[in-house]
């Protein structure tokens, strides 16, 4: 049971009272009254919630003997409000719990509602039975000659359910006795390497799972789907309070990801979770299957070095400087449990040979890939003589997307097909698109076309799929993910690799790749679930607002729509290469999207919150900004100009307050891949946007422009 403190809190019906002759004298400030020096700096935070400085509430940061505030069993972002009368004692473990409290007790006055809590006080579940037995009761078996994945998933079982509970289970190794949580292997292929089954009776709970990681997957899982534990492996990990939960005889459950290696991969991300990273041996040697310009990182070819072009994948000489390099790359290798791949995919260029004996293979395959093709089935097939067993990983990526007409991967070689320069503004099944012509890529149509021939051929199939951060012009592929996802799963895709680098994490790729990993589990998901989940992401992200970003994402989304077809490479630019959403749109509902976010912003409950809508609102300030000042400048409209300014300064002032440089903002690699914003307003627009002045007014630069000179700068 949590700690009853109506008690001890009752002294705040005589708190000015026990104010006035407190041994350290409290000071009074903006209406409140500090019950520690260290909550001064949340009366500001009050007071600018509410409008105005509150009387009789009380403030302060850990245990109070003299408020009789007891918070010795709170983590670290708990907290109390508890209001007798007219008075109110706001309490918090730390500065982040008072923080939320803060926020908490704000929002609910201005709607009229109570505000009284007591916030993560002791542990999270209360109470967790199993088949109607407290799960004290039970023990952990695991059968005996158990590989590293089952015992990795049963030591986290003990340890989550113990920050959970408080219970600490005891693992065994042996055949289960009743009560039991007990793990086997399944023999059912169709759970491939992650798969699982768990199954609820009136003697416990029974984990049957896959043999290579299906253990460790079923646990997080369970722990999810069953007790609570949003986003337990990927995401912002957060485990729901409940006074009890009881998962009854008859639960059942079976998920297998679509994919059988996927990963999300985005250096810049912050994602905390409650779950601890596997070793290799843990993990039942996840193998990466996905291919990343082998030749050219691991130097096969060792006298090629400056990767300008591709080698001639038809000269004799070559091929034999390349296997021998091979193969001294998997003789230093070979033997280890992790290695099981070996990368021999394309530079990165477009760049082919174009020799006669090149020529004639282009010919007769109808373009580069069938050269690669036959490179690649000649050297697995070479090496698999010696070190058999190993895959070989070649690309579909820039001239050899077309797959060919006549040769065919053998069943050691693996396609990564990139999706590099396709449409991003719709699915990638291409039946959305038009045939606009893309400054940079093709339309999705095509791509799908190449990508289902590919598959026509051969069942080795790994997809390189692209949603790339573009700072503060950002977009948004959220109406995609539902229909993408489930068009890689019915083509029976190996792999996934989602690319989506995002330095400050503007914008909303956090949801999008919140929602994508969630659609590897479970493409099966209707359209309504999806929506759900969602909504529930959205909330958890931003706060009590959330339904105001889901109203401007919508009209966001839709201003994509209007433009047809786009690509959404384009990482260090300031304006794209294609215009990604109406300019015009943007600028007539720019007001409202600014009142959308920063009504959500005064209705953030903690600090969290209000920092991952500021990353959202930064991008709608620079957009709107750059969608606006032209037609505003044109008009002579100086007042409009003042406020786009104000605006402006403000995007900058919130990338410089979480920690970047927006002058020098890295979006992939840093270095060359950097964005570089100005200072001012005014400075942008005749310097970093002069070259979509025609795209954005329509019209030609008049010659009187403030900067004629930083045309097509």
């Amino acid at each position: 049971m949590k700690k009853t403190l109506s008690l001890i809190l009752s002294v705040v019906m005589v708190a000015g009272t026990m104010a006035s002759c407190a041994k350290v004298e409290p000071a009074p400030v903006s209406g409140a009254t500090l019950a520690s020096s260290d909550a001064a700096a949340y009366t500001d935070l009050l007071e600018d919630r509410l409008g105005y400085a509150p009387e009789n509430v009380v403030l302060g940061i850990g245990s109070s003997a003299e408020y009789g505030v007891d918070m010795t069993d709170f983590e670290n972002d708990g907290y109390v409000i508890r209001t007798v009368g007219d008075n109110t004692v706001i309490f918090g473990k730390t500065e982040t719990g008072l923080d939320m409290a803060v926020r908490k007790y704000a929002n609910a006055v201005k709607n009229g509602v109570s505000a009284d809590e007591i916030y993560h006080e002791g542990y999270r579940v209360e109470r967790l039975t199993i088949a109607g037995r407290d799960i004290s009761e039970y023990t952990v078996y695991y059968p005996a000659g158990s590989n590293e994945n089952v015992k990795f998933a049963v030591s986290e079982l003990v340890r989550l359910v113990k920050q959970a509970t408080g219970v600490t289970l005891t693992a065994v190794e042996g055949d289960p006795v009743s009560p039991a949580i007990s793990f086997a292997v399944s023999n059912d292929e169709s759970l491939r390497d992650e798969g699982y089954v768990y199954t609820v009776t009136d003697d416990g709970i029974v984990f049957e799972h896959a043999e290579v990681r299906g253990a460790s997957a079923a646990v997080y899982r369970f722990l999810q789907n069953e007790c609570g534990w949003d986003c337990l492996i990927y995401g912002d990990s957060f485990l729901n309070e409940a006074d009890h939960i009881d998962i009854p005889a008859g639960t059942n459950a079976t998920e297998t990801p679509a994919f059988d290696h996927y990963r999300i991969y985005n250096p810049y991300n912050t994602f905390k979770t409650d779950r601890k990273s596997p070793t290799v041996a843990q993990d039942g040697y996840n193998t990466n299957i996905i291919a990343c310009h082998g030749l050219q990182n691991n130097y096969f070819f060792d006298e090629m070095k400056d990767f300008s072009s591709q080698p001639c994948y038809t000269d004799e000489d070559l091929y034999e400087i390349c296997r021998d390099n091979v193969e001294s790359y998997i003789a230093a290798r070979y033997g280890d449990p992790g290695f099981k791949a070996v990368d021999i995919a394309a530079y990165d260029t477009s760049d082919y040979c174009f020799c006669d004996t090149c020529m004639e293979m282009f010919i007769e395959e109808g373009g580069n890939a069938g050269a690669v093709v036959r490179f690649a089935n000649k050297l697995s097939e070479e090496m698999n003589e010696k070190y058999p067993g190993l895959v070989y990983l070649i690309f579909g990526y820039q001239g050899t997307n077309e797959p060919p007409k006549k040769a065919v991967p053998n069943d050691m070689v693996y396609v990564t097909y990139c999706f590099d320069l396709n449409c991003s503004n719709h699915t990638i099944d291409g039946k959305s698109c038009s045939n606009k012509k893309i400054s940079m890529g093709r339309c999705a149509n095509e791509y799908a076309k190449w990508f289902e021939g590919w598959c026509d051929i051969t069942d080795n199939i790994c997809v390189w799929y692209y949603t790339l951060g573009t700072a503060l012009q950002a977009y948004t592929v959220i109406d995609n993910i539902y229909d993408d996802y489930r068009y890689f799963a019915e083509h029976n895709v190996k792999g996934l690799f989602l690319e989506t680098e995002n330095c400050g994490e503007f914008g909303i790729k956090r949801i999008e790749n919140q929602l994508e990993y969630e659609m590897i589990w479970n493409t099966d998901m209707t359209r309504e679930e999806f929506r759900a989940y969602y909504e529930k992401l959205l909330r958890k992200e931003y706060g009590p607002g959330w339904s105001l970003v889901a109203d401007y994402v919508e009209k966001w989304e839709y201003s994509q729509d209007i433009m047809d077809c786009w690509q959404g490479w384009g990482w260090a630019l300031i304006g794209p290469w294609d215009k990604r959403y109406s300019t015009t749109f943007y600028r007539e509902n720019f007001d409202e999207f600014c009142t959308l976010i920063e009504t959500a912003l005064s209705m953030t409950e903690s600090k969290y919150q209000e920092d991952r809508l500021n990353r959202l609102y930064v991008t709608v300030l620079y957009m709107g900004c750059y969608s606006s000042y032209y037609h505003a400048w044109l008009e002579g409209d100086t007042e409009r100009i003042a406020v786009l300014s104000e605006r402006y300064d403000r995007s900058m002032e919130i990338v410089r307050s979480l920690g970047y440089d927006p002058t020098n903002l890295p979006t992939i690699t840093g270095g060359d891949g950097c964005v570089h914003y100005a200072p001012t307003l005014e400075e942008a627009a005749w310097s970093d946007w002069v070259e979509w002045y025609d795209d954005i007014t329509g019209q030609p630069l008049p010659d009187d422009a403030p900067s004629a000179e930083g045309r097509g700068a």
